[in-house]
């Protein structure tokens, strides 16, 4: 598992020296030292267990993890969030309570509260900075489907109208009219899916809207099918349609909006580079310059999925689905 079992207790992300502690409010505890160090369900008395008394480590499921530009939470089948990483904002530092949905972005992360039972009210509690208001969220949003560092969006209680939050300095929280979905968001821009519906069809098109001074907000006449993806970090955004190929526009700085031809099953992009999980040999690719790699490396090995953030990225391994490697500027893997 990704978190509380890494060796040590508050083993260190790449990124910076910001520990994950054993969560003990919850009921666990660091036991043994340096490396030996695990984070175990507390014992009979409130104690580390003795010689041959070995408490089970934490075992909850994952059910969502959610990356921000420098943090992390997960959310386990139990309805609790664990977050690691920059805290320097409170983005890493979950209200108590029990979640049913979780999504990050920038400096700020939101969950539905209630467990999986209120799945469906969409009561939103959002945590982290403030600046912008991007952690207030309208009274009227139903579904946070993106968040950026100074702009935020989703779907409103009719859960048919996009609705965006935030700074609007660009134009970048103005959501033009029509049917539109998927909404990505970049750090002035924001992108979605239209649905275009003429006498005889309907048709899906990207639309880009906001700062486009990098071509950003102008995105390529390309056919995108039910069921394409996009993602936006930076000033730039990446779309991946259904039949597997990636296409970027935007910053084309170091290579970062030139992705590697391929079948792709699951994309993550940050400022600087993305990565990809490729269908076929389930293994991932990386393009573009950020942490002053010409080049990003990822771990070796097979992985399911693929997601990032800003500053570090995490894959699933093939041979655990419950497992999840990450990796950031140092190329350092933990697990």
């Amino acid at each position: 598992m990704l978190a509380v079992l890494w060796s040590g207790c508050v083993s260190k992300l790449p990124l910076d020296d910001s520990p994950w502690p054993c969560p003990e409010a919850q009921g666990y505890l660091c036991c043994g030292e340096g490396a030996a160090a695990r984070c175990v369900r507390a014992a009979a008395g409130n104690q580390c267990p003795g010689n041959g008394d070995v408490a089970p480590p934490i075992v909850r499921r994952v059910l969502t993890v959610a990356i921000g530009d420098r943090h992390a939470c997960i959310l386990r089948e139990d309805g609790n969030i664990s977050c690691m990483g920059d805290n320097s904002k409170g983005q890493a530092s979950p209200p108590a309570g029990y979640y049913g949905y979780l999504v990050a972005g920038g400096d700020v992360t939101c969950a539905t509260s209630g467990g999986q039972a209120n799945v469906n009210d969409r009561d939103f509690v959002c945590w982290g900075d403030n600046s912008y208001g991007v952690a207030s969220p309208p009274s009227n949003v139903y579904y946070v489907t993106a968040l950026g560092p100074r702009h935020g969006c989703g779907l409103d209680m009719t859960r048919t109208t996009s609705i965006c939050w935030g700074d609007n300095t660009f134009g970048q929280t103005t959501v033009p009219p029509g049917d539109v979905r998927a909404m990505a968001v970049g750090r002035n821009h924001t992108c979605g899916i239209k649905l275009v519906t003429t006498a005889d069809l309907q048709s899906n098109h990207i639309v880009c809207w906001g700062d486009n001074s990098l071509g950003q907000a102008t995105p390529p006449d390309v056919f995108v099918p039910s069921g394409s993806r996009m993602a936006a970090a930076g000033d730039r955004t990446c779309f991946l349609g259904v039949a597997g190929g990636i296409v970027c526009w935007g910053d084309q700085a170091g290579g970062r909006s030139a992705p590697p031809s391929g079948n792709f099953d699951s994309f993550a992009v940050a400022a600087g580079h993305a990565c990809a999980l490729e269908h076929f040999s389930n293994t991932i690719s990386c393009w573009g310059d950020d942490w002053g790699d010409t080049n990003p490396i990822p771990p070796p090995g097979r992985f399911i999925s693929v997601l990032g953030g800003e500053f570090f990225f995490c894959a699933t391994p093939f041979t655990d689905p419950y497992d999840w490697t990450c990796w950031g500027p140092t190329y350092q893997t933990v697990k």
